[in-house]
Parts: structure tokens; C-alpha cells; sequence
């Protein structure tokens, strides 16, 4: 992560290097609640354009565009780092659906510093 939000995760190390899969690549897959109401949660992952884009897993979640998304704490992410924030919601009523549109917090083209997190050990 870094001062405006999360970044990714690393998948391999070396002596002095790591790899990084971002948040904003389609293969990397993070769960989330929106900060204004926790109980609002979905599932996100790049949109191969470097956006995000995502679903809410209740399709009658009160998400509306403007709503600043973080992590759910659910899974490998620490709970409450900033993704993003909505940009656009639409209801796929073929699958019935609540497709968001996500805006990173973070802006890739232009990374200098990044802080890593260790999760703690059990």
C-alpha cells in the first residue's frame, strides 16, 4: 500500500526484489465494504483497462456511486485500506446483479513509495 490506498500483494521474493500483483490486475480478486456502511460488501478485481470493476453480493445493497470502498478484512487484506471509490452502479437484470464501477485510490502510472504489510504470524 501506499499513502492513498492498496496497491496489491506480493506473489514472489528474492534477495533485494518482489513481485507485486496490483489490485487493478483482472486476476486479483479482493473483498470489500463500503466505508460509509460496513455492512455493504462485494467482490472486485481489474478491468483490464487499469480501473476496477466489482459486484455487490446482495443485489439490493444500497451502494451508490461516490462511496469510498475499502478492504473488508476477510481475507489476506488488513480490514479498512482504502480501494476506491464508485464511480458508476447498475443492476445487471440478467443475472440480477449489482455491478459497480471503481475508481483506484491509487494512481499506478506514477508509484514511488510503497509500504509493505506482514500479516502476523499465528
Amino acid at each position: 500500500l501506499n499513502g492513498d490506498g492498496l496497491i496489491g500483494k506480493i506473489y514472489e521474493v528474492g534477495p533485494g526484489w518482489s513481485k507485486v500483483i496490483s489490485v487493478i490486475d483482472e486476476n486479483n480478486h479482493v473483498s470489500f465494504r463500503a466505508n460509509r456502511d460496513l455492512n455493504l460488501l462485494g467482490i472486485l478485481s481489474g478491468d483490464g483497462k487499469g480501473g476496477l470493476t466489482g459486484y455487490m453480493l446482495d443485489p439490493e445493497a444500497s451502494i451508490i456511486e461516490g462511496d469510498v470502498l475499502i478492504t473488508s478484512g476477510m481475507e489476506l487484506y488488513p480490514e479498512g485500506i482504502v480501494i476506491g471509490k464508485v464511480s458508476k452502479v447498475e443492476l445487471n437484470t440478467d443475472s440480477l446483479r449489482k455491478n459497480v464501477t471503481i475508481e483506484p485510490a491509487v494512481y499506478f502510472k506514477n508509484i514511488s513509495k510503497v509500504t509493505v504489510v506482514i500479516p502476523a504470524a499465528n
